[in-house]
């Protein structure tokens, strides 16, 4: 619909003794850096010479969050990894917990070819406001990884996955309420058209 929410998070989590992949960080075009390294943006491709046909082509791109099935302009996916060696008996060796992170945004690209300057600042505007919830969502994930190691070292090799999952959740749920509070971004003022 036009003028909604555009934002939702995925906490894509594979917890145990996975690996995660690290990329490069890439903004949008002319934003300032990830605070974080291990960010990627994925693009859909926008056109459009005024707000509405810009709208228009948005719509049936924007990402579809799995945990509600709803479409959104942007989508931050995130995964969290742990590892640990082994201590030469059979068991586990938690002094060796190691957690990775890397996160997915996907988000729109507005090719600004015929754009007219008011309808261009609007999409800047929007699009800033968009990547900074999306980095939120980051923020909460990877913010959180000393308290995963922590909780990690802490347990026994039995509860050890099931003291990182905990902390996961409570992850999750701080992106629910922020999600929640902002209502998926429109309270911080995200719509486009404006």
């Amino acid at each position: 619909m036009p003028g909604q929410a555009l934002t939702r998070r995925t906490g894509a989590i594979r917890a145990g003794r996975g690996l995660a992949l690290l990329v490069a960080a890439s903004g949008p075009a002319g934003a300032a850096p990830d605070p974080y390294s291990n960010v990627t943006y994925v693009y859909y491709d926008v056109t459009g010479h005024d707000a509405a046909s810009i709208r228009a082509s948005m719509d049936p791109q924007r990402p579809v969050d799995p945990a509600d099935g709803q479409p959104y302009d942007a989508l931050t996916a995130w995964r969290i990894d742990w590892r640990w060696d082994g201590d030469g008996r059979g068991g586990c060796d938690l002094g060796t917990t190691r957690v990775s992170f890397s996160a997915t945004i996907t988000f729109p690209r507005l090719d600004p070819s015929g754009v007219p300057p008011a309808v261009l600042a609007e999409w800047n505007r929007f699009a800033a406001g968009l990547r900074a919830h999306e980095l939120q969502h980051v923020r909460h994930a990877a913010d959180r990884l000393d308290d995963i190691a922590r909780a990690l070292r802490s347990a026994t090799c039995e509860t050890a996955n099931a003291r990182g999952e905990a902390v996961l959740e409570q992850i999750r749920a701080q992106d629910r309420d922020f999600d929640a509070r902002t209502e998926h971004g429109r309270a911080q003022g995200l719509r486009f058209p404006g």
